[in-house]
């Protein structure tokens, strides 16, 4: 939740915002630390600006080796894309990066609520109010295409560019549902992949995201191709939306 500062929110914490945003983790490990601290805790990421989030120790080594003292390891994530950050300081509350908890779910809490992120058009030099409302964010060093459209025609798009990158000589990973993966083994053999999950567990997808975008970086391919058919109902708002920063090149196909 973002709030209105009070005095005693030090500077530093807000990045001299006039506003504190205030989070509370699902964790045993991580609130036994603030107990422990008995001090409310502001910290950054434990990744790279604008790299895909960490999921796992094994990412935030990658990323910050040599930078940070320690890492507390209370094992991988349970959700996967980051948490719902919602601006309380207004009339009507707004939701400024969607997450695991959804719209309805919110107005179910605290009733008339707006969507307030602007997914590929919050301009670099704006006043981010929130983490991930970069224009680019999220984004492995490897180009990333993703292919936006229904179940069918995204796999059949995905075998015309596998096709093309396989005649250019342009190495490529697969970031995609398993019944995408089942019906692209049909046409050709896929070699680099990573499976987001069943498309009737959308959670399986939001889990996987950040792992397998890191994965596909490591394989030192040239693109990763994405697949973003599963829609934009319940968690699939917040998977689109880590996406659509991520990806370099959006390809349409509804």
């Amino acid at each position: 939740m973002i709030l209105k500062r009070k005095k005693i929110v030090p500077d530093i914490t807000t990045c001299n915002l006039d506003t504190v945003a205030v989070r509370m983790p699902d964790n045993p490990i991580a609130l036994k630390l603030i107990t422990l601290s008995g001090v409310p805790i502001a910290a950054p990421s434990a990744n790279l600006s604008g790299r895909p989030s960490p999921t796992t120790a094994r990412h935030v080594i990658n990323d910050l080796n040599g930078r940070i003292d320690a890492i507390i390891d209370a094992g991988p994530v349970e959700i996967g894309v980051e948490s719902t950050v919602v601006d309380m300081t207004s009339s009507i509350p707004v939701i400024l990066r969607p997450g695991r908890a959804g719209i309805e779910e919110l107005r179910e809490c605290i009733g008339e609520i707006r969507i307030g992120y602007k997914d590929q058009t919050t301009a670099e030099k704006e006043i981010v109010r929130s983490p991930g409302m970069k224009y680019t964010h999220y984004s492995p060093r490897t180009k990333v295409v993703l292919v936006e459209g229904g179940e069918g025609v995204v796999a059949d798009m995905i075998i015309e560019l596998i096709l093309q990158y396989q005649e250019d000589k342009i190495s490529y990973g697969l970031l995609v549902l398993n019944e995408t993966a089942e019906h692209i083994a049909e046409y050709i053999t896929i070699k680099e992949m990573f499976s987001l999950g069943k498309r009737n567990k959308p959670s399986d997808a939001a889990y996987n995201l950040f792992a397998g975008l890191r994965y596909l970086d490591e394989r030192n391919v040239d693109v990763i191709i994405v697949d973003g058919s599963l829609g934009h109902e319940g968690i699939g708002e917040a998977i689109w939306n880590r996406l659509s920063k991520a990806a370099d090149e959006i390809i349409d196909v509804t």
